[in-house]
């Protein structure tokens, strides 16, 4: 019994109609590469100096932030630095 349902399995999943493999997936570096193209460039993006948000909402399920929120990053390392228009610069 066995041997008769191993021997259906086998022929059934032969008589399987091939399923056509889709578009491969981009790789690591073609991700990579469209961000930064996406960006302006490598040169672009090593000009930043400074990021800044501020007046943005924030979304996360269903809590959304008031929009007041500030966050500034400064290169070397984009440390969170303070609101230059704030008090204490």
């Amino acid at each position: 019994m066995r041997k008769t349902s191993l021997l259906c399995l086998i022929v059934g999943a032969a008589a399987l109609p091939a399923v056509p493999a889709g578009p491969p997936s981009p790789t690591v570096d073609e991700i990579v590469s469209c961000h930064v193209a996406a960006r302006g460039g490598l040169e672009a993006i090593r000009a930043i100096d400074t990021l800044v948000y501020r007046d943005g909402l924030y979304e996360e399920g269903e809590y959304v932030g008031s929009g007041d929120a500030f966050m500034a990053f400064a290169r070397p390392f984009y440390r969170v630095v303070g609101d230059p228009d704030g008090p204490g610069g």
